[in-house]
């Protein structure tokens, strides 16, 4: 329950694509996409298709990478996944900061976003969703599985917040806000899976004790 406030954090630039990420690009992006309209709406369109290739893409390559290389701990995953979404909103600070102009910037710039939010806030979701089926206790399995979902409520919360600085902080500094919170997320997650290792990847030392 702890992890909650924290993962939260790490879902800041994915929950920001709802909210005022669409804002912004209604004003940056050039908004055609190969010679055709494209409406700022179809970004959240775009996000889902992106999501869903990079879920099975991300799955699929932990599942090779177990096969050569013994597995990390699904907190670990779980922070490498928020410290790829912190460089998501680089990518737009770093758009911002060289197209300060109002639709002057390419949607080549919102699909990397998209990309590296997605790839990042896949590895978090449904692996910290594992992480909770596996750790919690079995008379609270359910109970603590549900209870992970609400990470995304506070997230969303927060969203609510930030986004009305859209109107009174600069672009640049706006985006860097989203990806701070992340960064910092991911060092709290890093910081848990050294921390409280046999709480959180009890087969882990097991497997480790056995092998010894």
């Amino acid at each position: 329950m702890a992890l909650l406030p924290v993962l939260a954090l790490s879902a800041l630039p994915n929950s920001e694509i709802f909210d005022g990420y669409l804002l912004w690009g209604r004003e940056h992006y050039q908004l055609t996409l190969l010679g055709h309209p494209f409406p700022v709406s179809s970004l959240v369109s775009l996000d889902g298709l992106v999501s869903t290739v990079c879920t099975i893409s991300v799955l699929g390559f932990w599942k090779l990478y177990n096969r050569r290389r013994p597995d990390p701990a699904e907190i670990t995953k779980v922070a490498i996944g928020a410290f790829i979404a912190s460089c998501g909103p680089l990518v737009l600070a770093l758009a911002s900061w060289l197209y300060p102009a109002p639709h002057q910037v390419s949607l080549l710039w919102g699909i990397a976003f998209h990309t590296i939010n997605d790839i990042g806030f896949s590895m978090s979701y449904a692996i910290g969703m594992a992480l909770y089926s596996r750790a919690a206790p079995a008379s609270l399995n359910t109970i603590l599985v549900a209870c992970f979902t609400l990470h995304l409520f506070l997230a969303n919360l927060m969203i609510g917040k930030l986004s009305t600085l859209i109107d009174h902080v600069a672009d640049v500094p706006f985006w860097l806000i989203h990806s701070g919170a992340c960064l910092l997320a991911a060092c709290i997650l890093l910081g848990c899976s050294f921390l409280w290792r046999d709480l959180l990847a009890p087969e882990k030392r097991a497997s480790s004790l056995k092998v010894a």
